[in-house]
Protein backbone atom coordinates (compact mmCIF):
# COMPACT_ATOMS: atom_id res chain seq x y z
CA UNK A 1 0.00 0.00 0.00
CA UNK A 2 2.86 1.92 -1.08
CA UNK A 3 5.13 4.15 1.38
CA UNK A 4 5.11 3.59 4.94
CA UNK A 5 6.57 6.35 5.80
CA UNK A 6 3.27 7.53 4.57
CA UNK A 7 1.38 5.82 6.89
CA UNK A 8 3.56 6.95 9.63
CA UNK A 9 3.49 10.81 8.94
CA UNK A 10 -0.09 10.46 9.34
CA UNK A 11 -0.48 8.60 12.51
CA UNK A 12 1.66 11.28 14.33
CA UNK A 13 0.07 13.85 12.73
CA UNK A 14 -3.20 12.78 14.13
CA UNK A 15 -1.72 11.92 17.50
CA UNK A 16 -0.16 15.20 17.84
CA UNK A 17 -3.82 16.70 16.47
CA UNK A 18 -5.34 14.78 19.31
CA UNK A 19 -3.25 15.97 22.15
CA UNK A 20 -3.19 19.67 21.16
CA UNK A 21 -6.75 19.60 20.34
CA UNK A 22 -7.79 17.41 23.79
CA UNK A 23 -10.60 18.88 25.73
CA UNK A 24 -9.37 19.66 29.36
CA UNK A 25 -9.68 16.56 31.96
CA UNK A 26 -8.24 15.48 34.91
CA UNK A 27 -5.73 12.34 34.60
CA UNK A 28 -6.30 9.08 35.82
CA UNK A 29 -3.34 7.25 36.92
CA UNK A 30 -2.98 3.80 36.01
CA UNK A 31 -0.23 0.73 36.67
CA UNK A 32 -0.92 -1.84 33.78
CA UNK A 33 0.52 -5.41 34.57
CA UNK A 34 0.67 -8.76 33.02
CA UNK A 35 0.95 -12.18 34.56
CA UNK A 36 5.38 -12.86 35.04
CA UNK A 37 5.98 -16.15 32.36
CA UNK A 38 7.88 -18.60 33.46
CA UNK A 39 11.27 -19.02 31.94
CA UNK A 40 11.56 -22.67 31.87
CA UNK A 41 11.39 -22.64 28.43
CA UNK A 42 10.29 -19.84 25.30
CA UNK A 43 6.66 -18.79 25.31
CA UNK A 44 3.77 -19.80 23.68
CA UNK A 45 1.11 -17.58 21.67
CA UNK A 46 -1.48 -18.20 25.27
CA UNK A 47 1.19 -16.31 27.17
CA UNK A 48 2.28 -13.79 24.79
CA UNK A 49 -1.08 -12.54 24.79
CA UNK A 50 -0.79 -12.02 28.34
CA UNK A 51 1.88 -9.21 27.51
CA UNK A 52 0.23 -8.19 24.14
CA UNK A 53 -2.73 -7.03 25.79
CA UNK A 54 -1.14 -4.81 28.67
CA UNK A 55 0.79 -3.33 25.83
CA UNK A 56 -2.59 -2.29 23.79
CA UNK A 57 -3.81 -1.66 27.11
CA UNK A 58 -0.73 1.00 28.02
CA UNK A 59 -1.12 2.71 24.37
CA UNK A 60 -4.71 3.29 24.89
CA UNK A 61 -4.55 4.57 28.16
CA UNK A 62 -1.59 6.95 27.17
CA UNK A 63 -3.26 8.13 23.77
CA UNK A 64 -6.39 8.88 26.24
CA UNK A 65 -4.36 11.36 28.20
CA UNK A 66 -3.91 9.31 31.27
CA UNK A 67 -0.71 7.97 32.82
CA UNK A 68 -0.01 5.18 32.56
CA UNK A 69 3.02 2.66 33.10
CA UNK A 70 3.39 -0.80 31.91
CA UNK A 71 5.57 -3.39 34.04
CA UNK A 72 6.23 -7.29 34.46
CA UNK A 73 9.04 -9.50 34.00
CA UNK A 74 10.39 -12.44 34.10
CA UNK A 75 9.45 -15.20 36.85
CA UNK A 76 12.85 -16.87 37.71
CA UNK A 77 12.11 -18.78 40.74
CA UNK A 78 10.07 -21.83 41.22
CA UNK A 79 9.68 -25.31 40.76
CA UNK A 80 8.84 -25.55 36.97
CA UNK A 81 12.14 -23.10 36.52
CA UNK A 82 14.07 -26.39 38.90
CA UNK A 83 12.86 -29.28 36.63
CA UNK A 84 13.28 -27.80 33.49
CA UNK A 85 16.97 -26.73 34.47
CA UNK A 86 17.21 -31.07 35.62
CA UNK A 87 15.59 -31.66 32.45
CA UNK A 88 18.65 -29.91 30.46
CA UNK A 89 21.27 -30.72 33.09
CA UNK A 90 22.24 -26.93 34.20
CA UNK A 91 22.03 -24.84 37.05
CA UNK A 92 18.08 -22.93 37.78
CA UNK A 93 19.80 -19.60 37.17
CA UNK A 94 21.62 -20.35 33.83
CA UNK A 95 18.48 -21.83 32.43
CA UNK A 96 16.52 -18.25 33.73
CA UNK A 97 18.72 -15.97 31.99
CA UNK A 98 18.72 -17.71 29.18
CA UNK A 99 15.13 -17.72 28.10
CA UNK A 100 14.74 -14.10 29.96
CA UNK A 101 17.54 -12.76 27.35
CA UNK A 102 15.40 -14.80 24.52
CA UNK A 103 12.13 -13.19 26.09
CA UNK A 104 13.86 -9.77 25.98
CA UNK A 105 14.56 -10.17 22.07
CA UNK A 106 11.07 -11.34 21.71
CA UNK A 107 9.71 -8.50 23.03
CA UNK A 108 11.44 -6.20 20.66
CA UNK A 109 10.39 -7.92 17.50
CA UNK A 110 6.66 -8.05 18.79
CA UNK A 111 6.96 -4.22 19.20
CA UNK A 112 5.76 -4.78 23.30
CA UNK A 113 6.74 -2.02 24.82
CA UNK A 114 7.23 -2.00 28.86
CA UNK A 115 8.13 0.45 31.38
CA UNK A 116 10.12 -2.00 32.90
CA UNK A 117 10.42 -5.41 31.88
CA UNK A 118 12.35 -7.37 34.64
CA UNK A 119 12.75 -10.46 36.32
CA UNK A 120 12.31 -11.71 40.07
CA UNK A 121 16.03 -12.42 40.87
CA UNK A 122 17.23 -8.91 41.34
CA UNK A 123 18.60 -7.39 44.55
CA UNK A 124 15.32 -4.71 44.36
CA UNK A 125 13.04 -7.43 43.97
CA UNK A 126 14.09 -9.72 47.11
CA UNK A 127 14.93 -6.88 49.27
CA UNK A 128 11.62 -5.51 48.79
CA UNK A 129 9.63 -8.64 49.12
CA UNK A 130 11.38 -9.81 52.28
CA UNK A 131 10.71 -6.27 53.68
CA UNK A 132 7.10 -6.82 52.77
CA UNK A 133 7.13 -10.16 54.17
CA UNK A 134 8.51 -9.06 57.35
CA UNK A 135 5.61 -6.50 57.52
CA UNK A 136 3.13 -9.12 57.76
CA UNK A 137 4.88 -11.54 59.96
CA UNK A 138 4.73 -8.24 62.41
CA UNK A 139 1.37 -7.45 61.93
CA UNK A 140 0.29 -11.63 63.50
CA UNK A 141 -0.54 -13.02 60.02
CA UNK A 142 1.68 -16.01 59.81
CA UNK A 143 1.72 -19.11 61.80
CA UNK A 144 4.31 -21.73 61.90
CA UNK A 145 2.65 -25.22 61.41
CA UNK A 146 4.44 -29.00 61.57
CA UNK A 147 2.95 -31.01 58.68
CA UNK A 148 3.75 -34.04 56.69
CA UNK A 149 4.74 -33.34 53.27
CA UNK A 150 6.24 -35.68 50.07
CA UNK A 151 9.85 -37.17 50.15
CA UNK A 152 11.27 -38.62 47.28
CA UNK A 153 13.89 -41.58 48.93
CA UNK A 154 15.16 -41.72 45.57
CA UNK A 155 15.66 -38.24 45.03
CA UNK A 156 16.68 -37.69 48.49
CA UNK A 157 14.66 -34.40 48.85
CA UNK A 158 10.83 -33.38 49.51
CA UNK A 159 8.37 -32.46 46.61
CA UNK A 160 6.95 -29.25 46.70
CA UNK A 161 4.29 -28.35 44.14
CA UNK A 162 4.74 -29.29 40.72
CA UNK A 163 7.45 -32.22 41.93
CA UNK A 164 4.43 -33.91 42.63
CA UNK A 165 2.03 -35.08 39.99
CA UNK A 166 -0.97 -37.25 39.76
CA UNK A 167 -4.43 -37.45 39.93
CA UNK A 168 -7.05 -34.65 40.51
CA UNK A 169 -9.34 -35.58 43.58
CA UNK A 170 -11.79 -33.03 42.38
CA UNK A 171 -12.20 -34.07 38.25
CA UNK A 172 -9.98 -37.58 38.58
CA UNK A 173 -8.25 -35.70 35.76
CA UNK A 174 -4.29 -37.56 35.52
CA UNK A 175 -1.29 -35.85 34.97
CA UNK A 176 -2.55 -33.13 38.26
CA UNK A 177 0.21 -31.16 39.30
CA UNK A 178 0.79 -30.73 42.93
CA UNK A 179 0.14 -27.20 43.32
CA UNK A 180 -3.21 -26.84 41.14
CA UNK A 181 -4.57 -29.15 38.30
CA UNK A 182 -4.01 -28.86 34.65
CA UNK A 183 -7.70 -29.23 33.67
CA UNK A 184 -8.97 -26.05 31.79
CA UNK A 185 -12.48 -27.07 33.35
CA UNK A 186 -11.49 -27.70 36.79
CA UNK A 187 -7.98 -25.51 37.80
CA UNK A 188 -8.33 -25.71 41.21
CA UNK A 189 -5.72 -24.56 43.38
CA UNK A 190 -4.13 -28.41 45.12
CA UNK A 191 -1.80 -29.60 47.86
CA UNK A 192 0.32 -32.47 46.84
CA UNK A 193 -1.21 -34.45 49.86
CA UNK A 194 -4.19 -34.28 48.38
CA UNK A 195 -3.75 -35.58 45.08
CA UNK A 196 -4.65 -39.30 44.17
CA UNK A 197 -1.87 -42.00 43.63
CA UNK A 198 1.13 -39.23 44.13
CA UNK A 199 4.36 -39.68 42.28
CA UNK A 200 7.29 -38.09 42.23
CA UNK A 201 7.85 -35.68 38.39
CA UNK A 202 11.29 -36.75 38.01
CA UNK A 203 11.91 -40.19 38.85
CA UNK A 204 8.27 -41.32 38.54
CA UNK A 205 8.80 -42.86 41.88
CA UNK A 206 5.86 -43.08 44.38
CA UNK A 207 6.67 -40.54 47.27
CA UNK A 208 7.19 -41.07 51.38
CA UNK A 209 5.42 -38.26 53.70
CA UNK A 210 7.71 -36.67 55.95
CA UNK A 211 7.92 -34.14 58.78
CA UNK A 212 8.64 -30.67 57.89
CA UNK A 213 7.92 -26.84 58.58
CA UNK A 214 6.77 -24.28 56.90
CA UNK A 215 5.16 -20.73 57.50
CA UNK A 216 1.40 -19.89 56.27
CA UNK A 217 -0.60 -17.32 55.09
CA UNK A 218 -3.66 -16.92 57.90
CA UNK A 219 -5.95 -15.98 54.16
CA UNK A 220 -8.92 -17.33 56.24
CA UNK A 221 -8.70 -13.89 58.40
CA UNK A 222 -9.93 -12.32 55.04
CA UNK A 223 -12.61 -13.94 53.38
CA UNK A 224 -15.12 -11.61 54.53
CA UNK A 225 -12.85 -8.48 53.18
CA UNK A 226 -12.34 -10.74 49.92
CA UNK A 227 -15.85 -10.98 49.80
CA UNK A 228 -16.87 -7.53 49.44
CA UNK A 229 -13.92 -6.68 47.62
CA UNK A 230 -15.15 -9.17 44.90
CA UNK A 231 -18.86 -8.01 45.03
CA UNK A 232 -18.05 -4.64 44.91
CA UNK A 233 -15.16 -4.72 42.22
CA UNK A 234 -17.09 -3.93 38.68
CA UNK A 235 -14.05 -5.13 36.38
CA UNK A 236 -13.93 -8.65 37.87
CA UNK A 237 -14.76 -10.93 34.72
CA UNK A 238 -18.47 -12.26 35.33
CA UNK A 239 -17.15 -15.79 34.76
CA UNK A 240 -14.64 -15.32 37.77
CA UNK A 241 -16.85 -13.59 40.05
CA UNK A 242 -18.99 -16.66 41.39
CA UNK A 243 -16.17 -19.24 41.13
CA UNK A 244 -14.15 -16.94 43.77
CA UNK A 245 -16.93 -16.18 45.70
CA UNK A 246 -17.69 -20.19 46.19
CA UNK A 247 -14.10 -20.40 46.48
CA UNK A 248 -14.54 -18.35 49.57
CA UNK A 249 -18.23 -20.14 50.61
CA UNK A 250 -15.97 -22.99 50.72
CA UNK A 251 -13.76 -21.86 53.16
CA UNK A 252 -10.33 -20.59 52.30
CA UNK A 253 -7.52 -22.69 54.10
CA UNK A 254 -4.06 -21.49 55.27
CA UNK A 255 -1.40 -21.15 52.34
CA UNK A 256 2.18 -22.19 52.89
CA UNK A 257 4.70 -19.65 52.24
CA UNK A 258 7.67 -21.61 52.73
CA UNK A 259 9.44 -24.25 50.58
CA UNK A 260 12.03 -26.83 50.45
CA UNK A 261 14.13 -25.48 47.90
CA UNK A 262 17.56 -24.11 47.54
CA UNK A 263 16.55 -21.91 44.40
CA UNK A 264 14.41 -18.83 45.12
CA UNK A 265 13.87 -16.11 47.72
CA UNK A 266 15.57 -16.80 51.21
CA UNK A 267 13.18 -17.25 54.04
CA UNK A 268 15.76 -16.93 56.26
CA UNK A 269 15.73 -12.60 56.80
CA UNK A 270 11.88 -13.06 57.13
CA UNK A 271 11.44 -16.02 59.61
CA UNK A 272 14.74 -16.73 61.44
CA UNK A 273 18.44 -18.60 60.77
CA UNK A 274 16.13 -22.17 61.09
CA UNK A 275 14.73 -21.42 58.10
CA UNK A 276 17.48 -19.95 55.84
CA UNK A 277 17.80 -23.10 53.83
CA UNK A 278 14.22 -22.84 53.06
CA UNK A 279 12.66 -19.99 50.26
CA UNK A 280 9.23 -17.98 49.51
CA UNK A 281 6.36 -20.08 47.40
CA UNK A 282 7.05 -18.81 44.17
CA UNK A 283 3.75 -17.83 43.77
CA UNK A 284 4.00 -15.05 47.19
CA UNK A 285 6.80 -13.44 45.58
CA UNK A 286 5.84 -13.43 42.07
CA UNK A 287 2.45 -10.98 42.85
CA UNK A 288 4.69 -8.84 44.57
CA UNK A 289 6.59 -7.89 41.45
CA UNK A 290 4.45 -5.97 40.34
CA UNK A 291 5.08 -3.34 43.38
CA UNK A 292 8.90 -3.90 43.34
CA UNK A 293 9.27 -3.19 39.60
CA UNK A 294 8.10 0.05 39.39
CA UNK A 295 10.35 0.66 42.71
CA UNK A 296 13.24 -0.50 40.49
CA UNK A 297 12.03 1.42 37.61
CA UNK A 298 11.67 4.50 39.45
CA UNK A 299 14.92 4.33 41.04
CA UNK A 300 16.64 3.61 37.45
CA UNK A 301 14.98 7.11 36.82
CA UNK A 302 17.03 8.36 39.52
CA UNK A 303 13.22 8.92 41.13
CA UNK A 304 12.29 6.85 43.42
CA UNK A 305 9.39 9.15 45.00
CA UNK A 306 7.37 7.87 41.82
CA UNK A 307 7.03 4.34 43.21
CA UNK A 308 5.04 6.06 45.23
CA UNK A 309 3.27 8.21 43.85
CA UNK A 310 1.89 5.43 41.75
CA UNK A 311 1.74 2.57 44.31
CA UNK A 312 0.69 4.64 47.71
CA UNK A 313 -2.23 7.16 46.00
CA UNK A 314 -5.47 5.15 46.58
CA UNK A 315 -6.58 6.56 43.03
CA UNK A 316 -4.43 4.88 41.12
CA UNK A 317 -5.72 2.16 38.78
CA UNK A 318 -4.16 -1.34 38.58
CA UNK A 319 -4.93 -3.84 35.51
CA UNK A 320 -3.69 -7.25 35.32
CA UNK A 321 -3.60 -9.20 32.44
CA UNK A 322 -3.30 -12.82 33.26
CA UNK A 323 -5.06 -16.19 32.31
CA UNK A 324 -7.71 -17.80 33.63
CA UNK A 325 -5.91 -20.30 35.38
CA UNK A 326 -4.17 -17.63 37.57
CA UNK A 327 -7.38 -16.00 38.64
CA UNK A 328 -6.91 -17.21 42.65
CA UNK A 329 -4.03 -15.26 42.57
CA UNK A 330 -4.65 -11.99 41.50
CA UNK A 331 -8.45 -11.43 43.06
CA UNK A 332 -7.87 -13.99 46.14
CA UNK A 333 -4.51 -13.86 47.20
CA UNK A 334 -2.88 -10.66 45.97
CA UNK A 335 -6.04 -8.87 47.57
CA UNK A 336 -4.97 -10.58 50.71
CA UNK A 337 -1.45 -9.54 51.00
CA UNK A 338 -2.32 -5.81 50.34
CA UNK A 339 -4.49 -6.09 53.03
CA UNK A 340 -2.14 -7.80 55.60
CA UNK A 341 0.49 -5.44 54.84
CA UNK A 342 -1.47 -2.79 55.62
CA UNK A 343 0.48 0.24 53.15
CA UNK A 344 -1.84 1.92 51.79
CA UNK A 345 -1.53 0.25 48.49
CA UNK A 346 -4.94 0.53 46.29
CA UNK A 347 -6.86 -3.13 45.80
CA UNK A 348 -6.92 -4.35 42.12
CA UNK A 349 -9.12 -2.27 40.23
CA UNK A 350 -9.17 -4.53 36.80
CA UNK A 351 -8.60 -8.15 36.37
CA UNK A 352 -8.45 -8.67 32.57
CA UNK A 353 -8.78 -12.31 32.30
CA UNK A 354 -8.39 -14.64 28.79
CA UNK A 355 -9.66 -18.17 28.86
CA UNK A 356 -7.43 -20.55 26.87
CA UNK A 357 -5.91 -20.85 23.16
CA UNK A 358 -6.52 -24.20 21.75
CA UNK A 359 -4.69 -26.47 19.78
CA UNK A 360 -6.02 -29.40 18.27
CA UNK A 361 -8.69 -29.36 21.08
CA UNK A 362 -5.90 -29.04 24.11
CA UNK A 363 -5.15 -25.88 25.54
CA UNK A 364 -1.70 -24.66 24.66
CA UNK A 365 0.72 -25.38 26.94
CA UNK A 366 4.95 -25.18 28.05
CA UNK A 367 5.33 -27.91 29.78
CA UNK A 368 3.13 -30.49 27.67
CA UNK A 369 4.62 -29.41 24.39
CA UNK A 370 1.52 -27.98 23.00
CA UNK A 371 0.80 -24.78 20.24
CA UNK A 372 2.65 -22.31 18.87
CA UNK A 373 5.88 -20.51 20.60
CA UNK A 374 6.24 -16.57 20.02
CA UNK A 375 9.26 -16.99 18.27
CA UNK A 376 8.01 -19.83 15.70
CA UNK A 377 5.27 -17.31 14.87
CA UNK A 378 7.57 -14.36 13.97
CA UNK A 379 9.67 -16.57 11.94
CA UNK A 380 6.68 -17.52 9.87
CA UNK A 381 4.66 -13.88 9.44
CA UNK A 382 6.07 -10.31 11.01
CA UNK A 383 4.76 -9.85 14.77
CA UNK A 384 2.42 -7.29 13.31
CA UNK A 385 0.33 -10.35 11.50
CA UNK A 386 0.40 -11.92 14.84
CA UNK A 387 -0.89 -8.71 17.31
CA UNK A 388 -3.36 -8.19 14.93
CA UNK A 389 -4.68 -11.91 14.68
CA UNK A 390 -4.04 -12.29 19.11
CA UNK A 391 -6.36 -9.25 19.65
CA UNK A 392 -9.00 -9.41 16.82
CA UNK A 393 -9.71 -13.46 18.33
CA UNK A 394 -8.79 -12.65 22.27
CA UNK A 395 -10.41 -14.85 24.28
CA UNK A 396 -12.52 -13.38 26.44
CA UNK A 397 -15.92 -15.51 27.47
CA UNK A 398 -15.05 -18.80 26.32
CA UNK A 399 -11.49 -21.26 25.23
CA UNK A 400 -10.60 -20.41 21.22
CA UNK A 401 -9.53 -22.95 19.07
CA UNK A 402 -6.21 -21.73 17.29
CA UNK A 403 -6.75 -22.88 13.55
CA UNK A 404 -4.36 -21.52 10.28
CA UNK A 405 -7.10 -21.19 7.98
CA UNK A 406 -8.88 -18.92 10.36
CA UNK A 407 -5.69 -16.71 11.00
CA UNK A 408 -5.21 -16.63 7.16
CA UNK A 409 -8.80 -15.35 6.60
CA UNK A 410 -8.72 -13.03 9.49
CA UNK A 411 -5.17 -11.61 8.29
CA UNK A 412 -5.80 -11.50 4.19
CA UNK A 413 -9.81 -10.17 4.95
CA UNK A 414 -9.81 -8.00 8.07
CA UNK A 415 -6.22 -6.66 8.22
CA UNK A 416 -4.81 -6.63 4.81
CA UNK A 417 -8.37 -6.37 2.55
CA UNK A 418 -10.17 -4.02 5.19
CA UNK A 419 -8.04 -2.06 6.96
CA UNK A 420 -5.27 -1.78 4.44
CA UNK A 421 -7.64 -0.64 1.61
CA UNK A 422 -9.35 1.92 4.28
CA UNK A 423 -5.65 3.19 4.98
CA UNK A 424 -4.44 3.34 1.49
CA UNK A 425 -7.56 5.17 0.43
CA UNK A 426 -7.02 7.69 2.96
CA UNK A 427 -3.34 8.38 2.20
CA UNK A 428 -4.19 8.70 -1.51
CA UNK A 429 -7.00 11.15 -0.95
CA UNK A 430 -4.70 13.35 1.66
CA UNK A 431 -2.10 12.98 -1.32
CA UNK A 432 -4.41 13.40 -4.13
CA UNK A 433 -6.50 16.71 -2.61
CA UNK A 434 -4.11 18.32 0.31
CA UNK A 435 -0.32 17.74 -0.94
CA UNK A 436 0.66 15.63 1.35
CA UNK A 437 -0.63 17.36 4.38
CA UNK A 438 -3.06 16.24 6.98
CA UNK A 439 -5.69 19.85 7.10
CA UNK A 440 -6.57 21.85 9.80
CA UNK A 441 -10.23 20.49 11.38
CA UNK A 442 -12.72 22.42 10.35
CA UNK A 443 -15.84 23.23 12.57
CA UNK A 444 -17.56 20.62 14.04
CA UNK A 445 -21.23 19.72 13.30
CA UNK A 446 -23.89 19.13 16.04
CA UNK A 447 -23.71 15.39 15.00
CA UNK A 448 -20.37 15.24 14.82
CA UNK A 449 -19.73 16.56 18.44
CA UNK A 450 -22.41 14.05 19.63
CA UNK A 451 -20.62 11.31 18.41
CA UNK A 452 -16.99 12.19 19.93
CA UNK A 453 -18.96 13.27 23.67
CA UNK A 454 -19.24 9.22 23.39
CA UNK A 455 -15.94 8.27 23.08
CA UNK A 456 -13.85 8.08 25.73
CA UNK A 457 -10.92 9.56 23.68
CA UNK A 458 -11.75 13.09 24.16
CA UNK A 459 -10.11 15.54 20.86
Amino acid sequence: YGDHRDLHRLIRRQRQMCIRDRNKRSKEKYVVTCAWPYVNTIPHLGTFLHLLSGDVITRYLKIKGDEAIYVSGSDTHGTPVIVAAEKEGIPPKELAFKYHNIILRLLKEWNIDFTNYTHTHNEVHIDFVQGFYKKVHKNGYFKLKESKQFFCNHCNRFLPDRFVEGTCPHCHHQGARGDQCVNPECGKILKPTELIDPYCATCKNPPILKKTEHWYFDLPKFENQLKDFIISTPHIPANAKPKMLDMIKEGLVARPFTRDLKWGIPAGPIFGDKFKDKVLYVWTEAVLGYLSAVKEWAIKENKPELFEYFWKDKKTKTVFCIGKDNNIFHIILFPALLMAVNDGYPLPYAISTTQFIMFREKAFSKSQGIGLWANEATAILPASYWRYYLIYTRPELKDSNFEWSEFAKIVNSNLNDTIGNFIHRTISFITRSFEGKIPARGKLTHDEKKLLSLSLIHI
